[in-house]
């Protein structure tokens, strides 16, 4: 069962980089909603979910030009 959990804790960060990447600044919009989540995948114990987050953040950050760091506090 935990394996499922972590599959789909790491397909959901794959699928919220996608959008960013597909819609771009557009959704952007969305940030501040998305954050909890990102807040709270930045914890997981599973190193592959922390690394999909923190590339999503990445490129988020490239898009919108700002540190997401005053989000996450």
């Amino acid at each position: 069962m935990e394996m499922f959990v972590i599959g789909v804790r790491l397909v959901a960060m794959k699928a919220i980089h996608a959008v960013f990447e597909e819609v771009g600044e557009e959704y952007l919009l969305l940030l501040p909603e998305c954050m909890p989540f990102f807040s709270e995948l930045m914890e997981d114990d599973t190193p592959e979910v922390v690394n999909a987050t923190v590339q999503a953040m990445q490129f988020i950050e490239e898009l919108s030009g700002e540190k997401l760091d005053s989000y996450l506090q």
